[in-house]
């Protein structure tokens, strides 16, 4: 029941969704992922790219690359939210983005694993000592690979399960 009303309060009861929780700093890397998103909604106009988290510095790039792509209906801002919901986005997104240009360890990566949910995360930083080879790892600036990643597990349901065993069991690690 919460996670019905969860889904619904956001519009995301059915359609499938990506996930990047993340405040909007310009090492976020927002645009990147908005960059590919756009060419995944273009195949696939029923999928969802759901940004939580604040406001940061790169709020406005964010929102304009949102409107220049077109993708004011296919991107759910949800702004900070209760963990209990981000719980229930980490556990029906179909693939959690992680294109972050720096981290020290990424947090959330791990986090998306422990729920069970698959990866693609930037090979930059701590991020492939965390994702191990439980996550898809791509480089952050390169859109076409963020597009190839992310298309992949969108479509491959089996794909997914593997990532998501692998995940469950690289996440016990930590």
């Amino acid at each position: 029941l919460v996670q019905e009303a969860v889904l619904e309060r956001h519009g995301l009861l059915g359609p499938p969704f990506v996930l990047y929780p993340a405040i909007t700093y310009a090492h976020k890397n927002h645009e990147t992922l908005v960059a590919a998103f756009a060419r995944i909604a273009a195949a696939r106009p029923d999928t969802r790219l759901v940004l939580t988290g604040g406001e940061g510095s790169s709020e406005p790039v964010v929102r304009a690359a949102v409107a220049a792509y077109g993708l004011t209906g296919s991107v759910v801002r949800t702004g900070r939210i209760p963990d209990y919901e981000l719980d229930v986005l980490y556990r029906q997104a179909r693939v959690m983005a992680f294109p972050s240009r720096y981290e020290g360890f990424g947090l959330p990566v791990v986090e998306a694993m422990v729920r069970g949910c698959p990866v693609v995360a930037s090979d930059v930083g701590g991020l492939p000592s965390v994702a191990g080879d439980a996550a898809v790892l791509v480089d952050p600036l390169d859109a076409a690979a963020w597009v190839d990643a992310l298309a992949d597990l969108l479509d491959h349901a089996e794909r997914r399960t593997v990532l998501s065993r692998h995940g469950v069991e690289r996440a016990r690690r930590f």
